[in-house]
């Protein structure tokens, strides 16, 4: 076959060489239509050179992305920790009737009896944010007294005390201590605040 080859050859050397450049010109024609396909087979260095910052960029865009998420995840979880401290009617009631419950059961807690409960009044700061405030008198010795301060103070939503005076009943010969003072609390209106304040709460 060598040999029938060779006599080929010799007889068209012309044609054998035209035909074998125009094979390397097809082949040469193959490798540039298709060096997209063949670069991603054989990358070069500029090319890996060139993923690789790509890949490092996608990173820290990925971790400052989660960063960002982390930090507005506390900041909500903060706010919902801040809510246990605020009077949210959907969650607490009214406060206009449930604010002297709770005022009547820290006295309980506190083994005193309460002389004189005011009504809870309303009072308005903003479209979002109002004041439940109530006025409390009673009468104890001081150990009871500093009990049921405290008592109010363990209440949650959280009361604030407006103001408060202790004074003895009878300053020449004291026997028991009477405290008047005003309590409030914080009330949230907005409903958009509300359902933010809740998110994860019902």
């Amino acid at each position: 076959m060598i040999d029938k080859f060779k006599e080929e050859f010799q007889a068209k050397p012309v044609q054998f060489i035209a035909i074998c450049i125009i094979m390397v010109l097809i082949f040469a024609l193959i490798i540039y239509r298709f060096k997209d396909y063949l670069s991603i087979a054989w990358p070069t260095q500029s090319k890996i050179e060139a993923a690789r910052k790509e890949l490092k960029l996608s990173q820290i865009k990925l971790l400052e992305a989660l960063n960002e998420e982390y930090k507005l995840k506390m900041r909500q979880e903060d706010f919902k920790d801040i809510s246990e401290d605020l009077w949210i009617q959907k969650r607490d009631g009214d406060p206009s009737l449930n604010v002297q419950k709770m005022i009547n059961q820290a006295g309980k807690d506190a083994d005193i009896e309460i002389s004189s409960l005011g009504a809870a009044k309303i009072t308005d700061l903003s479209d979002s944010i109002g004041v439940t405030s109530i006025q409390i008198r009673a009468k104890a010795n001081l150990h009871d007294i500093v009990t049921f301060i405290n008592a109010i103070d363990k209440i949650q939503p959280k009361a604030y005390w407006q103001n408060l005076y202790l004074r003895p009943d009878n300053p020449k010969n004291p026997v028991e201590i009477i405290m008047s003072g005003t309590v409030q609390f914080l009330v949230i209106k907005d409903e958009k605040v509300l359902k933010l304040l809740l998110a994860g709460k019902e």
